[in-house]
């Protein structure tokens, strides 16, 4: 009756520990998840400033070019460009 009962407490003893490591990979498992979806969060924003800056470009008269430096071939090169291609 001891042994088992000594069998019994180190199986107890066991299942806390695991208990604690399951505890603790939920909280890294959630810390991870923030960090990702955090990174998520940033890219669709670099994504969406790139749409809105190439509609700028796109809608550019021959005057605003030449004030800024371009050309309408440097324009056309850079509006063409997926939203996801810096």
């Amino acid at each position: 009756m001891e042994m088992q009962n000594c069998m019994h407490d180190g199986l107890r003893e066991n299942a806390v520990s695991l208990e604690m490591s399951w505890r603790e990979w939920g909280l890294m498992g959630g810390q991870l998840l923030r960090r990702e979806f955090s990174h998520w969060r940033s890219q669709v924003r670099i994504w969406r400033r790139r749409r809105a800056d190439r509609r700028q470009l796109r809608a550019l008269g021959q005057r605003d070019m030449k004030d800024i430096g371009l050309d309408r071939w440097q324009i056309e090169v850079e509006i063409r460009k997926p939203f996801w291609r810096p």
